[in-house]
């Protein structure tokens, strides 16, 4: 046929094609045209033919659920017609005559026919692939050299016919590199590797994976890389300053300690007005591979220790995260918006962290061990006071209390040696420590089944005087199958830790910082404890005492997951997820005879155990295929989730001896108490998208909630979220307009999600035994703990984000810019009742709204990109802005004493200082209208009649982080530094001043910053007020401490508090290959990486990360070297 012939048969039948579907035929002698027609229709595909030629012909064909391309070889197999597939043509050609034998012979051995699969990362079929041909002798080009171009199948395969020997096959796909191959007989299948911009990484998102470049909500992806530059022991701690939008605070640089993580501000009131600040600190959902993980991320430690739970640091304690092997982690995944964690119900409305561990790859069997040492040393040393300094202060606080130093009132002055000097904050915070960390795994397999197992050692000692460590044992195993023809898929997963930390029995093992410098000995010289030195009694100095007082928390974490899926048709799948979690802990605090005073003549010991456990069950039906000139997915499942466990708490008292303090059984005497706590969870979601032409998206969410924690009525909720975004860099015309700019969309999303009170049966009344009360009759009592309320319900929070995404010079400079604003309404709350009810509180929802809007920018770029070198560098930076946007009823609340309309709930209210009387030396304040001068302020708020107005925020202003990295040959290296702008945090003076009885002047040490600071006589202008012995009495000493009292409590307590910390250093060098050969390995690869390096910062004396914490281990500088080496 003519190809003018063609041009005009085009013109006159084309029509436009409207899908992609899947092909369903019944026809018995059907005329071919009015098959066709039904192709056309169910297919999208225009068809091109001469009527006159087909209008005889009759076919019978069955056909269901088929390809284009195998419905066109069942309807033409019978009739002397042939069929050619131009893009979204369907070009229908009678057969040529018969040519002679040897012609067809020629031409059968220059040809081939081609069954193609076109598939992309993870072996998944990449519909809509693009396939274009050259160099063939077919009657028509389409473009230029192309003999045709088509369009992958929904399964990614496609049927290429006639094609020369010689032919080149060209296929491409949305965010993969296009790739070229060479027609030949044996070609099955054509693998595209992933683009190398990040626009096209694809990462998991609510039981799905999604491509940045389509998606439409706010997520952030922490590769296995970036965990693996860094030498720390908590995944959580390797999110710090990476993440736009997420807070991580430390609280100790204690192994194992507490880091808690937050999403774009806190959302919720205190839930009691009886502990002000974040007592309710909003956290994300922690999912394991799909598994919400047993205790989440709060603290497991139910008995105070110095490395646990410790009751001078706040929010402090044990971290469940901590029994998991970073090493095993191989991404995390932060969810931040509606779009993004709607699909997890009222469970994902703070946010929802996903942690994604290692599976196996097919290939051969690889053998990885990595081995590497660190040295930890604190961030910012302890500068106190030496001797001389401290006699000196000393003396003059008791000349200003005009007292004369006596054996009695200052041993130190008149006892103690005077040229003693014992830096006990270089011996007890100021050491060096080390880590250790193994790794070894094994992974490989086949392209049905593949498997990955590892254990982990690591031994964490603590930068601090005795045997204390937290040391973790971990097994992670993975194991994928599918079948032949990829229809059925099996995969399941265990990680299982073994985690045990032991640390001193007594927090105020802390207290070592401010023993005076000139102490004397504390042991003898084998080691016993002096309780007494000439005379002076020093129990109050034997910190020694601490270190023989025993703490051990044992903890055993098991995340066990199972997923069972299979493809019914293609494109369609139903899958089976299901998992069992189960965390015990096991702790045990002793304070036996041998580390107390000789006036004490008991001894005691404490034991706990507690159980979490998750049972989780989650089917789901998923479907996907290519509908017109798009994709569409859908989902619909449901989850139930059961959470339940127990904690026992025991005291035992009067052991007779030390050696049986291990067993509670050998106690003289036992209180015990227990917590059992349960919690249910289940619904239902459906979850829709849309894909059009590569630039317009659409994703529809719903869910119906139920939990066990609300009333009869009121158990469900119904939630869901919209997104749109729109690829405006695919439109005609705009590449010409802007060259530069490869890619751009605008996206945006608004959702509804509820939150529950997160306790169990809170709405209804019930009672408990009596601790305090006498037996009735030698049965023991009962008393009401919570009161009836079966009417309070779902707390609902609305959140918005909108998106602009940009994609520069061939996408080697990314930028995201994302604005957000969240509201949440109706909070759940214990509101304080009057005590003629019999009850302090009653759990009910507050008609009041909390706000957090925030922007948060992104900005990734590729510098440099040679055969030999590469340079990269990342920027992040994000600021959050929480208020109280509405509260009916709050002056007459018990509420109006914390927050204020239009002020953050994280607002201080504080006495504004004014600096030290120059005539007195006193610490002054102004009065409520900050003019006023009073010594003793009011402690209620201004509102209230009282002295104390809002100071500022205590949440960051703003934090982010930058990082570049540089890779030459076979060498890596990678600096990453974080920072946060803070305006208002407690500052060193807080801490050094929170016990007011022991301020500057009296029998403790102090830091070398107020040397010079303090007042000294009338007329002086210092920031420090003066010296007290505290042994001046009311006239004297009181007057000073109890202004220090309030001190804590106004703006001089408080500081800015910026700070940029080289977070990582990470410098690797691979060795080469032929080496490495030689050493019969596949690999390896030495590094040295470090943490917390340096840090500038105007923030005087403590560690900025930690504001205002004096009595708490540091942050540690850590320092690790080491090999990995593949077998």
């Amino acid at each position: 046929m003519k190809l003018t012939t063609l041009l005009l048969i085009i013109g006159l039948l084309q029509v436009s094609a409207k899908s992609f579907s899947q092909i369903t035929l019944n026809e018995t002698n059907a005329p071919v045209i009015k098959v066709l027609e039904s192709i056309r229709k169910q297919s999208g595909y225009d068809f091109f033919y001469d009527k006159k030629e087909l209008k005889d012909q009759k076919i019978s064909i069955k056909v269901t659920n088929s390809s284009l391309s195998q419905t066109l070889s069942q309807c033409f197999k019978s009739i002397a017609f042939d069929y050619q597939i131009v893009e979204k043509n369907v070009v229908i050609t009678a057969k040529e005559d018969v040519m002679p034998s040897v012609k067809l012979v020629t031409i059968a051995a220059d040809t081939l026919n081609l069954h193609l699969t076109i598939i992309g990362e993870n072996n998944k079929p990449l519909p809509g692939a693009t396939i274009t041909v050259k160099g063939s002798d077919m009657n028509f080009k389409f473009v230029g050299e192309s003999l045709y171009k088509v369009a992958a199948g929904p399964d990614g395969i496609v049927d290429l016919k006639g094609i020369k020997k010689s032919a080149l096959i060209k296929v491409s796909y949305v965010g993969y590199i296009t790739k070229e191959v060479k027609a030949k007989a044996n070609l099955s299948t054509i693998s595209l590797e992933v683009g190398n911009s990040s626009l096209d990484e694809t990462h998991v998102i609510g039981y799905s994976s999604e491509s940045r470049r389509f998606s439409v909500n706010s997520t952030t992806v922490i590769t296995a890389q970036e965990i693996a530059d860094q030498p720390v022991t908590n995944v959580l701690q390797a999110l710090d300053g990476r993440v736009p939008g997420l807070n991580i605070s430390s609280t100790s640089g204690a192994p194992g300690s507490q880091v808690r993580a937050q999403i774009r501000g806190q959302n919720t009131l205190p839930v009691s007005v009886t502990t002000a600040g974040l007592n309710n600190y909003n956290q994300p959902l922690f999912l394991l591979d799909g598994l919400p993980i047993p205790a989440q991320n709060t603290n497991i430690a139910a008995l105070q220790s110095f490395g646990g739970n410790n009751g001078d640091v706040p929010n402090s304690g044990i971290s469940p995260i901590n029994g998991l092997n970073p090493s095993d982690i191989e991404s995390v995944t932060i969810l931040k918006d509606a779009d993004a964690t709607s699909i997890y119900g009222s469970q994902g409305a703070n946010g929802v962290i996903l942690i994604t561990t290692k599976k196996g790859k097919a290939g051969k069997t690889q053998f990885n061990l990595q081995v590497n040492d660190q040295v930890n040393t604190n961030t910012r040393p302890y500068q106190m006071l030496n001797t001389q300094q401290y006699l000196q202060i000393r003396q003059q606080a008791y000349a200003s209390d005009k007292i004369t130093p006596t054996a009695l009132n200052a041993p130190d002055l008149t006892v103690y040696d005077q040229n003693k000097y014992t830096n006990f904050a270089k011996n007890f915070f100021d050491r060096s420590s080390s880590n250790t960390d193994i790794h070894a795994s094994l992974s490989g397999g086949s392209d049905n089944s593949t498997f990955y197992t590892s254990l982990g050692y690591t031994n964490s000692n603590y930068n601090f005087p005795g045997d204390y460590a937290d040391k973790r044992l971990t097994l992670h195993t993975a194991y994928h199958y599918n079948s032949v023809n990829k229809k059925l898929t099996v995969d399941f997963g265990t990680d299982l830790s073994n985690d045990h930390n032991n640390s001193s029995a007594s927090p105020n093992i802390a207290t070592a910082l401010s023993l005076p410098p000139n102490t004397p000995d504390l042991t003898d010289a084998n080691g016993n404890l002096i309780w007494n030195y000439k005379g002076v009694d020093i129990t109050n100095y034997q910190i020694e005492a601490y270190l023989k007082q025993p703490a051990s928390l044992q903890s055993f974490l098991l995340n066990s997951t199972f997923n069972l899926g299979y493809e019914i048709l293609p494109g369609l799948k139903i899958t089976l997820n299901a998992g069992y979690g189960r965390g015990n802990t096991n702790e045990y605090l002793a304070f036996p005879l041998g580390s107390q005073s000789p006036l004490i003549t008991t001894t005691s010991a404490s034991f706990a155990q507690a159980t979490n456990q998750t049972i989780y069950v989650e089917p789901q039906i998923t479907y996907k295929r290519i509908i017109g000139k798009g994709v569409f997915n859908a989902l619909l499942g449901g989850s139930y989730k059961k959470q339940f466990g127990d904690q026992l708490s025991q005291l035992g008292t009067g052991f007779s001896n030390d050696a049986l303090l291990g067993s509670i059984s050998n106690a003289a005497a036992i209180t015990a108490t227990d917590n059992p706590t349960i919690y249910k969870y289940a619904d239902v979601f459906a979850r829709l998208g849309y894909i059009y032409n590569n630039k317009y998206i659409i994703s529809l969410t719903g869910n119906r909630d139920a939990t066990s924690d609300f009333g009869p009525g009121r158990q469900f909720g119904n939630f869901g979220s919209a997104g749109l975004g729109w690829i405006f860099s695919e439109e005609v015309g705009f590449k010409k307009l802007l060259p530069v700019v490869s890619y751009a969309k605008l996206s945006a999303n608004y959702g509804t999600t509820g939150t529950d009170p997160g306790s169990a049966y809170l709405f209804h009344d019930f009672a408990g035994a009596n601790p305090n009360g006498l037996p009735f009759q030698g049965t023991s009592t009962l008393y009401p703990l919570n009161l009836n309320n079966p009417v309070f319900s779902w707390a609902t929070k609305k959140a918005l984000n909108v998106a602009l995404d940009f994609g520069l010079f061939n996408n080697k400079l990314l930028i995201n810019t994302s604005y957000y604003i969240n509201r949440t309404s109706d909070q759940l709350i214990n509101a304080t009742l009057p005590i003629q009810t019999g009850f302090n509180t009653v759990y009910e929802n507050q008609n009041a709204t909390v706000q957090d809007k925030g922007l948060e920018i992104t900005i990734t770029s590729t510098n440099i990109r040679t055969q030999n070198f590469s340079w990269t560098t990342s920027f992040q930076i994000s600021g959050n802005r929480n208020k109280l946007v509405a509260f009916p009823g709050l002056a007459t609340s018990p509420y109006a004493s914390q927050i204020t309309i239009g002020l953050p709930t994280t607002e201080i209210y504080a006495y504004q200082y004014k600096g030290v009387d120059p005539a007195t030396g006193i610490f002054q304040f102004y009065g409520a209208d900050g003019k006023t001068v009073v010594q003793y302020p009011n402690p209620s708020l201004a509102a209230q009649g009282g002295d104390k107005v809002p100071l500022g925020d205590l949440a960051p202003r703003f934090q982010g982080g930058f990082g570049n990295t540089f890779k030459y040959k076979n060498l890596s290296l990678s600096i990453y530094c974080s920072f946060s702008d803070q305006n208002l945090a407690p500052n060193y003076l807080y801490g050094m001043y929170s016990n007011s009885v022991m301020v500057p002047g009296t029998e403790r040490n102090f830091p070398t910053s107020i040397l010079g600071q303090y007042w000294e006589k009338p007329g002086d202008s210092k920031p420090l007020e003066k010296l007290t012995s505290g042994k001046g009495g009311f006239f004297s000493s009181f007057p000073v401490t109890y202004a220090a009292s309030n001190f804590i409590n106004s703006s001089g307590a408080y500081s800015k508090d910026f700070y940029v910390r080289v977070k990582t250093v990470a410098l690797s060098y691979t060795l080469p290959a032929e080496w490495v050969k030689s050493l019969h390995m596949s690999n390896a690869r030495v590094f040295i990486n470090a943490e917390n390096l340096l840090t500038f910062t105007g923030y005087k004396f403590l560690d900025p990360e930690t504001p205002g914490l004096y009595y708490t281990l540091p942050l540690q500088r850590i320092v690790s070297g080491g090999l990995s080496l593949d077998f």
